[in-house]
């Protein structure tokens, strides 16, 4: 965060960088094969039941954190800002769609852990035209995984 002092009646004043916008984070979640896998084969969810088949990546911010959780025994953890998950999922007819969270600034969405969502192709590009950002469906699922910051983890089996 960038911090610039402007001296003068009122104080300092504090100048944030701006956030990253969809199109940034669509480009990263495209290059997830450049990412840190997290299970060596796709392990099966209920999570998504469209595509029931997924294998994580994660950005070297987010992997560690990420790798101790089980879906099994949720607990206390927190992404740092700039953490990156990809969920590299299929479609049945073999479509390839990433489920993406970015983890924004502090007051991006506090009550949602300040995640951003996507539901992305392949090449980064939204799904929809409401699928990126505060996406309702994704808020709600993972705010029951609120003790692990939004995050479920993987099945224990899978790592």
């Amino acid at each position: 965060m960038r911090w610039i002092l402007l001296l003068g009646l009122t104080g300092c004043i504090r100048i944030a960088d701006p956030l990253p916008t969809d199109q940034e984070i669509g480009a990263l979640a495209a290059g997830y094969d450049d990412l840190i896998k997290i299970n060596p084969k796709p392990y099966q969810t209920t999570r998504h039941a469209d595509r029931p088949f997924v294998t994580v990546w994660a950005n070297p911010t987010a992997a560690a954190t990420y790798e101790t959780l089980t879906l099994e025994s949720p607990r206390p953890v927190a992404f740092e800002e700039g953490a990156l998950l990809v969920k590299e999922t299929f479609l049945a007819d073999g479509t390839t769609v990433l489920a993406v969270r970015y983890k924004m600034p502090r007051n991006y969405d506090p009550k949602h852990g300040d995640w951003w969502y996507g539901m992305l192709r392949n090449d980064g590009t939204p799904l929809g035209p409401d699928a990126t950002g505060r996406v309702a469906g994704c808020n709600g699922c993972h705010l029951e995984a609120a003790v692990s910051d939004h995050s479920f983890g993987i099945p224990a089996a899978a790592h």
